[in-house]
């Protein structure tokens, strides 16, 4: 007997769902090491505050954080200069970034794709200490 139109067209929704899962799963292996490790040497730098949830929790692969007496335009442009491109700003949060006291120049975010390579992290965390000196 063969399979009625709709399931035909469940499994191929399941098909799909599968593949988007297992992008999303490779994915995710290769960017939440290197958040992690991201996450883990500027908590241990000097003047630089991170924001956001812990990189245990599953969530996007972006890291925001502040360096003391060093404004977030500041730090954009001079990672810049370096080759590494961070956004800065309130990311459409201007209500947290105030209550947070971060108003007007908001976090620096960086952000981890499935193109980020390991020796780019390197150069950001080298790129953050420097600039925290």
């Amino acid at each position: 007997m063969r399979p009625s139109r709709v399931a035909r067209a469940h499994d191929a929704r399941a098909t799909r769902r599968d593949s988007l899962q297992s992008a999303f799963a490779g994915l995710r292996a290769h960017s939440a090491p290197q958040v992690k490790r991201l996450w883990e040497e500027l908590s241990k730098t000097k003047g630089v505050t991170l924001y956001g949830p812990p990189p245990q929790i599953e969530r996007t692969p972006t890291v925001s954080f502040v360096i003391k007496n060093v404004s977030s335009t500041d730090v954009a442009r001079r990672l810049a200069a370096r080759g590494l491109f961070a956004s800065h700003g309130d990311f459409y949060a201007q209500t947290v970034i105030e209550r947070l006291g971060l108003a007007p120049e908001g976090l620096v975010r960086v952000g981890c794709a499935c193109y980020t390579s390991d020796e780019e992290i390197d150069r950001l965390i080298e790129a953050v200490r420097d600039i925290a000196r």
